[in-house]
């Protein structure tokens, strides 16, 4: 015989194939974004993630720092890499999105792992496609798409349920210090997480108690799981001196934070109802955008541990101990873990917005979706599995969801401004925009759907095509749902181009230095991040910087800043350079900053305005910031008129306080209007105190008789 040893390699069957390419499409849908964005958004919670990434890199973010509320650095970490590897902000945010691509296929994988566990019968194909539905669900490839926390989440989340599988089959040493880690882990990336850790903590003290588990492998979990802990207080509080002048973040997202919110929504009556009314809401949002599927999971997975727990109730009746351990599957553990993790998840979620201004703040989902996708796919299976109590309550889902469109209507009474972020709900975008806020025709269109696709997955049983064939329907309604809700993003994006290309051209200029103005606000994180080696700050007193200080002003504080030399500017924001003109009691608005009801009027290329005939209003705006003072604005203007009436043709007006306050006004007459067309309009603005709003309105009585042009506005100012 020969002494060499044949290798059997494994080879993939076609199933394992079919898996591949389930996961392959998962990762094409979720990197179409990628392409299409350029940076983050100017929101806190992405500005929070990438300062910790570049401060843990060695750059000097502290100049904008103080501004942020806290944010936790868990999923900064996997960005750390990425910031060292590339240096360019357009490319670096691109490889931020192919990480989220990679972290959902990554997840679709452990789904398929996660189910073939908990439904044995199930073949690995028919597993894939459930969990393809369940990865490919609106608001996971909503999230890939914008640089923060919650695709992290949803990967780190599922790989808990994922080692806690792994743990049931195998309760090694090993197994429950990786369960630990990797719960402590989740709470390092979002404080929110607190309820998931604490889901672990019960399942691991009831695995000991039924004796799955003993003592020694549980106190291991739960030492790595505390020195996680103790780690993430250690690190957060480093941060906080580092990052912050006072020491201490604000914001309200750490755990302190969160039991104390907790605390205050149930210590009174009415707080403890709002609270119950924003959770039925937002469940109610949560099982709107997965036609039901979730709720359903809610309730197979609530029957099967409420019928496990009366059996061992009447186990320890009859005092049969040894029948009681076997009574408990250990499935049962790993859908337990799912129901709390969601129910913990939901709590929270629905603790920080109690106080909700806006229409998104009710029907919230983004954050606590880590969880759906666990339920989807196993409501998904739990439908094959349907029996007598299960149509029951099938029954009485519409009655469900209709109650929780009756609760969210009527929290609707005490939104302050009705504005839906798709950012912050991007499951039922497409119910917004189909529906706006009728929330009925939301639980309606979800009931609806639910009962087809329960009746197809029924009807169809034979080796399991009914559940394939649904799940494929799902997903592609899931996909369909996209375009409405990346609407926000692609929104963002087209915002802020002509601000990502001014930064392009101005931040390898040599020796700047560059500072932002206080009105600017949250516009400061994108500064930083498209400048990320120079620290940026607020500039307060312009006078103590030097002549290589630049500063960036929004458009309305043109006129305060018309002293200084301007290096470049964008459709909404300036560059100054800190140097002083000789000569700046006049300057020029540019009329791109102007609004219009119809965009196509303005003409970039000659920086003029045309009228539209449809319209009464020429222009109106840019809301600027001015100083106390005398001001009078030129108006150059071109008018072509078919009216033979003395009457007005239009007028020019100077508005403030939101356009309640005229200080001044001007009729635009045949008058004024000379021989070649032209028409020079002053009017004037007696400034007392400063404002923030000043708006140029023009407006036109019979816009389809006149033909009117506006070429400039000039803004000239009195000395003190």
């Amino acid at each position: 015989m020969s002494g060499k040893k044949k290798h059997n390699f494994y080879r993939p069957e076609i199933q394992d194939l079919l898996i591949a390419a389930f996961a392959v499409v998962v990762l094409l849908l979720n990197l179409r974004m990628v392409g299409k964005c350029y940076n983050p958004f100017v929101f806190n919670d992405e500005a929070g993630y990438w300062t910790h990434a570049y401060t843990m890199a060695g750059y000097d973010w502290r100049g904008m720092s103080s501004t942020l509320a806290w944010y936790s650095y868990g999923y900064s970490f996997m960005l750390v890499p990425l910031i060292k590897l590339i240096h360019d902000p357009v490319t670096l945010y691109r490889a931020a999105l192919v990480l989220n691509a990679v972290f959902v296929t990554l997840t679709y994988l452990m789904f398929v792992y996660i189910l073939r566990f908990l439904f044995p019968k199930l073949k690995k194909a028919e597993a894939g496609f459930a969990a393809a539905a369940a990865a490919l669900y609106t608001s996971y490839q909503h999230n890939s798409g914008i640089a923060f926390s919650e695709t992290a989440l949803l990967l780190v989340t599922t790989l808990a349920v994922f080692v806690l599988v792994r743990v049931m089959k195998r309760p090694t040493y090993l197994n429950l210090a990786c369960f630990g880690a990797v719960c402590a882990y989740l709470f390092m990336i979002h404080n929110r997480t607190i309820g998931i850790g604490a889901s672990a903590v019960l399942v691991v003290i009831l695995c000991v108690f039924f004796k799955k588990t003993d003592l020694r492998h549980a106190a291991v979990f739960l030492g790595v799981f505390l020195a996680g802990m103790v780690a993430d207080h250690i690190i957060h509080h480093q941060l906080e001196i580092y990052l912050w002048v006072s020491g201490k973040a604000g914001g309200g997202n750490d755990s302190g934070s969160i039991m104390t919110k907790i605390k205050v929504s149930v210590s009174s009556v009415d707080g403890l109802k709002k609270l119950l009314s924003i959770m039925a809401s937002q469940a109610f949002s949560a099982f709107a955008g997965t036609f039901c599927i979730a709720l359903f999971a809610l309730w197979a997975i609530f029957r099967r541990l409420l019928g496990t727990l009366t059996e061992c109730i009447k186990a320890v009746k009859k005092k049969k101990k040894r029948q009681f351990s076997r009574l408990v599957d250990e499935k049962l553990f790993v859908l337990l873990f799912i129901f709390c993790a969601f129910i913990a998840t939901w709590l929270i979620s629905s603790v920080f917005m109690t106080e909700f201004q806006r229409v998104d703040h009710i029907i919230y989902n983004r954050y606590y979706d880590i969880t759906v996708g666990l339920l989807i796919m196993t409501g998904i299976c739990f439908m094959l599995e349907a029996d007598k109590k299960d149509f029951m309550f099938v029954l009485a889902m519409p009655v469900i969801m209709l109650a929780g469109a009756s609760r969210a209507a009527i929290l609707m009474n005490g939104v302050a401004t009705h504005i839906f972020s798709r950012v912050c709900a991007p499951a039922v975008s497409w119910y917004y925009d189909k529906y706006g806020e009728n929330f009925y025709a939301y639980a309606v269109f979800a009931a609806a759907v639910f009962g087809i696709i329960l009746l197809a997955e029924l009807c169809i049983k034979k080796k399991n095509i009914g559940l394939c064939a649904v799940s494929v329907i799902i997903a592609g309604m899931f996909t369909s749902f996209m375009p409405a809700a990346r609407v926000d993003i692609f929104n963002n994006q087209r915002a802020y181009k002509g601000d990502r290309e001014m930064f392009q051209r101005i931040r390898e200029t040599e020796g700047a230095e560059f500072y932002v103005t206080p009105d600017t606000g949250a516009f400061i994180s994108f500064v930083q991040y498209m400048i990320p080696d120079k620290k940026i700050s607020f500039v307060y007193n312009p006078d103590e910087l030097g002549e290589n200080a630049y500063i960036i002003a929004d458009k309305k504080e043109i006129v305060n800043m018309r002293d200084r030399e301007v290096a470049d500017s964008s459709d909404r924001h300036i560059v100054y350079r800190n140097v002083i003109k000789a000569e700046h009691d006049q300057v020029e608005i540019p009329l791109s900053y102007m609004n219009l009801f119809n965009p196509s009027c303005y003409i970039a290329d000659e920086d003029v305005i045309q009228s539209d005939p449809n319209s009464n209003y020429l222009c109106f705006g840019p809301y600027l910031e001015l100083d106390e003072g005398e001001y009078t604005f030129s108006l150059d203007m071109d008018m072509e008129s078919n009216m033979s009436s003395a009457e007005p043709i239009g007028f020019v007006e100077v508005r403030s306080d939101s356009g309640t306050n005229v200080l001044d006004h001007a009729d635009i007459t045949d008058s004024i209007i000379n021989s070649s067309g032209k028409a020079e309009i002053e009017i004037k603005a007696d400034v007392e105190e400063q404002v923030s709003d000043i708006e140029i309105v023009v407006f036109l009585y019979s816009p389809d008789s006149v033909k009117a042009q506006l070429n400039s506005i000039k803004v000239n100012t009195e000395e003190d």
